[in-house]
């Protein structure tokens, strides 16, 4: 496994350096196709939390370690350690992204979309100095904004803060493209940004680096009406998944190509097509890695589908399990009252929405 080591931020330190890839190694390992169980994530998180027993506080880089152990605390579920464990990595070094990343996803992840908003403004003129990986920090903004209502907003901060360029950086063209997909389903035109994105997916239809990467570069393609290349893409995917020996390949058979499929679908307004592909990979997708926010695209994708076909009684099923996970989210509270209008709840689906409007008031 290969690692590029990217300008990360002021002060960091050889030592540093060394924990970050050993740190880095013990995560990624946890999104590979044979890691399939709960177990074996916090395995992962139990690997980070031993590196971390061999630092102390007082030794150079200390800081950017309490913030990789952040966020595999976060991913695992410990959302109260990582936010704690993640203030004190950003009290350490205003500067340290990615520990103030860590944080932002507790945010995400325990409905405070108001506190998410300040968090990020609040560091954002520590980051002049970083890659970026500060367009993903923005990006997490934004999706605070969503979850607030605060549409109007989020295009203008797409321009300038999450797509200021036009680059095919797998992790640039993600947060790019999960966030118009979330503008579209809100409502929003989108104008002719999907071009741009399509322009640069273009060039990876053969890549397979990650099926992560694939799916974005795919949902682009498909978006901006490039039917020709997204099939050939998918293709693509289908000859490297049946002949390919390596991890990524075996990622790509399942859930790669059903993901593929349900993105083509959707797009189509296949809608039934859509469902069906998504609720057979459902419980695997994390094998394709990323974050629980940024695989939460495909939940989303899933419940608008069963809303749009129609498949109201599924929809009403996948909200209540979404809210008994996150009874804080606002995005689930607003689909439920959805659902249960067209079921003909009204009294729950004032109930809903008022659950919704209490947290976006908070």
């Amino acid at each position: 496994m290969k690692f590029e080591l990217l300008r990360y931020g002021p002060g960091i330190s050889g030592p540093c350096i060394v924990g970050l890839v050993l740190l880095a190694t013990a995560w990624a390992q946890s999104t590979l196709p044979q890691i399939e169980s709960h177990a074996r994530e916090l395995r992962a998180r139990g690997d980070a939390a031993g590196a971390l027993a061999a630092w102390d506080a007082g030794m150079p880089g200390y800081g950017f370690v309490l913030g990789c152990y952040a966020f595999a605390l976060e991913e695992t579920g410990d959302y109260g350690a990582a936010e704690r464990i993640g203030r004190e990595a950003v009290e350490r070094n205003p500067a340290d992204i990615w520990a103030a990343h860590a944080v932002a996803h507790v945010f995400e992840m325990t409905g405070r979309p108001r506190e998410g908003v300040v968090w990020v403004d609040s560091l954002r003129s520590h980051w002049s100095e970083c890659n970026n990986f500060a367009y993903h920090a923005f990006w997490h903004r934004c999706l605070f904004l969503i979850e607030l209502g605060a549409l109007d907003r989020v295009l203008d901060l797409y321009d300038r803060e999450v797509r200021p360029e036009s680059t095919d950086d797998l992790l640039d063209i993600s947060n790019a493209v999960a966030l118009l997909w979330r503008l579209e389903q809100a409502g929003v035109d989108v104008g002719h940004r999907w071009e741009e994105l399509a322009d640069q997916a273009q060039g990876h239809l053969d890549d397979h680096l990650l099926v992560f990467g694939d799916v974005h570069y795919l949902m682009a393609l498909a978006a901006a009406g490039r039917a020709n290349n997204a099939a050939r893409m998918v293709d693509s995917m289908a000859s490297y998944a049946a002949n390919g020996g390596d991890t990524e390949a075996t990622v790509a058979r399942k859930p790669g190509l059903a993901l593929a499929q349900a993105v083509l679908a959707h797009r189509r307004r296949d809608y039934q097509s859509a469902i069906d592909q998504l609720l057979a990979v459902r419980d695997i997708i994390r094998r394709i890695g990323g974050s629980h926010a940024q695989r939460d695209l495909f939940e989303e994708m899933l419940i608008d589908s069963a809303l749009r076909a129609g498949r109201i009684d599924q929809a009403k099923i996948l909200l209540a399990t979404r809210l008994n996970r996150r009874p804080r989210n606002a995005w689930g509270w607003r689909h439920y009252a959805q659902a249960l209008d067209r079921l003909g709840d009204g009294g729950g689906a004032a109930r809903a929405r008022a659950a919704a409007g209490q947290l976006i008031a908070a």
